[in-house]
């Protein structure tokens, strides 16, 4: 049962859009920072949304994109 081979041909279905995801995660973060007056973790939780736009803005994979190489 070591799974192998069982996911080697599969790929996400969309690619995440990191300059979207870091551009309004920093940008929500500074004004959080700046309207609490603790610039500092505004930044650490705009670091921290930033993953969570660059998924939701995230774009579909087109079919000439190169195939993931498979986990070792």
């Amino acid at each position: 049962m070591s799974g192998e081979g069982s996911h080697s041909d599969r790929r996400p279905a969309r690619r995440p859009n990191w300059g979207v995801g870091i551009g309004i995660g920093v940008g929500i973060g500074v004004a959080m920072g700046v309207a609490l007056d603790q610039i500092g973790i505004g930044i650490a939780i705009g670091i921290a949304l930033a993953a969570a736009f660059a998924l939701v803005f995230a774009t579909p994979r087109d079919g000439g994109d190169p195939p993931v190489p498979p986990a070792r």
